[in-house]
Order: C-alpha cells, then structure tokens, then sequence
C-alpha cells in the first residue's frame, strides 16, 4: 500500500453542502425545467461562458431502483466530437453544487476529461441515498443505471472511472470503494471530500474488516481529504487510520488536509485532485 500526506494551507471563499427495485433499464428523459430541484446554494456555483467544452444538461436519470429523477450534467471537452479516444471520466454526485466550477478547473488545467455529474433530486435526498441503508439502492443506481446510460452515449474510459463525493457524499464514495467488485473494481479512483465518516462508525469499522477478511487486495486509487477547520478532520483520519491498518495490497492512498471549513473543501479538494489524476499538470492556477 502506498500512502502521501499533504496539509494544504489554503482559503476559498466558495461554498458547498453539508424503494422498490427492478431490473429494467431506466430511462434518461429531456427536461427544460433545469432550475427545478436547484439549490440556493448553487448560486455560489462560477459561470461557464468562457467554456471551449460543452454541457449537457438536459438529462434526468429516471431510476427505476429508487424512484427518483435524477438531474444529470455533462461536460465533454473541445473536440470530443471529432475525437474518438475513450477519456478519463468524473462521476460527481452532488452536482446541483460546484459542477461549472469543476468544469472550469479541468478547462484551466488544460486536460481532456469527461465529467457526469448527478443530482440529488429532490430537496435532502443525499440524506436517504448516501447514508444507509439507502445507499444500497444507490450503489445500485451507480452502477446499474448511470454508468450503462453514459457509457453507452459518450466515449468513456471504463479502465478510469473516478467518483466523486463530499460529505455525506464522501461517505458514500468511501463506501462504494468498499462495496466494488474486488476482482475488476468499477471505480478505479474514488475521492472522498471531507466525507461525514462519524456516521454510523461501528458499521464502517465492520466493513473495513469484512472486506479486508475478503480479500486483502484493494486495487484502487483513493484520495481522502478533509478540512482542518469545523470539518470532519478527526472522523476522517479516524477513517484513513482504520484503512492504512490493514495493509491492503495495491491500494494507494492520498491524504489531503485544506485549512478551509467544511462548506468550503470540495474546491481546494477538486483542484489538488488534478495533479495527481494528470501528472503533466504543474500548477493548475
């Protein structure tokens, strides 16, 4: 296993936060109405009008495992339509917050990636959907409905799939890392965002240990990062201590700690986040 520690000591005035199944395939439908489901939040969210990409955002995911209409976001870089590589992927959850800013990171890192973001849909369904045992259902809408739905209409790298999540959303990632495949992990890279692992900590303890008892190869990218100020900073080392203890092969961890509050770490997080997925990036500012 491999390990880097970096406390970042860096300030952003940007914020961020804090049913039935069946097998058939969801639809993705066209809405108008994107304002719907939008948070007051996203008001902090930067402009794109200087954008050589595109975004799509008229997409939902209906998902016939939750229920829920999912609003979807996607970024494809200059020349995609005319370039036929498979690319890097982002899966962002939470993407009512910090989608366009995300999108000019990559744009101002001057790399080819493509990003899908995804709502929560309705107001506070993160709490149902990425805490559990809600979160089962949406592993499942992760992998069963979103992943074929973009894979099968965009050129996707399905050997570099990253997920993104932050705070409750950290905590899903890092549990998805935890629920994947253990032979072939969908997600090749998962990155948790000051994530919210006080929540049900003696669960997170046993999966830990039900996973390493499985297997102890891990074979994924983790970058793990928390904010120093009124974050998650001590639930998250508690995390990363309990992890690192195991030993798992062929997991390489990235510990990241910003000096920003929790509201404000998805962007520092993001933005250090690029180097390491991009090692020709130098400085991204």
């Amino acid at each position: 296993m491999k390990t880097t520690i970096i406390t970042l000591l860096t300030l952003f005035a940007l914020t961020a936060c804090g049913g039935g199944s069946s097998s058939s395939t969801p639809r993705a439908v066209q809405t108008n109405d994107q304002q719907t489901q939008q948070e007051t939040e996203t008001e902090t969210d930067q402009t794109t009008d200087q954008l050589t990409g595109t975004i799509d955002s008229e997409q939902v995911l209906a998902s016939n495992i939750t229920g829920i209409d999912y609003p979807l976001h996607i970024y494809t870089p200059v020349g995609y339509e005319q370039n036929e590589s498979q690319l890097l992927t982002f899966y962002v959850t939470d993407a009512q917050w910090n989608f366009n800013t995300f999108v000019n990171l990559i744009e101002d890192a001057g790399v080819a990636a493509i990003l899908i973001g995804i709502e929560q849909g309705p107001n506070n369904r993160r709490e149902t959907d990425f805490l559990f045992p809600g979160l089962n259902d949406y592993h499942r809408v992760l992998v069963e409905e979103l992943l074929p739905f973009a894979e099968d209409n965009y050129n996707i790298d399905t050997d570099n799939r990253v997920l993104y999540g932050a705070s409750y959303g950290g905590f899903m990632s890092g549990h998805v890392m935890l629920m994947d495949d253990i032979e072939n992990p969908i997600f090749k890279t998962i990155i948790s965002v000051d994530a919210s692992f006080w929540v049900d900590r003696p669960l997170t303890t046993t999966m830990l240990n039900e996973r390493y008892a499985t297997s102890d190869t891990l074979d994924i990218e983790l970058i793990l990062t928390s904010a120093s100020i009124a974050g998650n900073e001590l639930a998250v080392e508690t995390f990363y201590q309990e992890l690192t203890a195991l030993n798992f092969q062929g997991l390489t961890v990235h510990r990241l700690s910003h000096t920003v509050t929790h509201n404000d770490s998805p962007i520092p997080a993001f933005t250090d986040t690029l180097p390491i997925l991009f090692p020709e990036i130098v400085d991204t500012e």
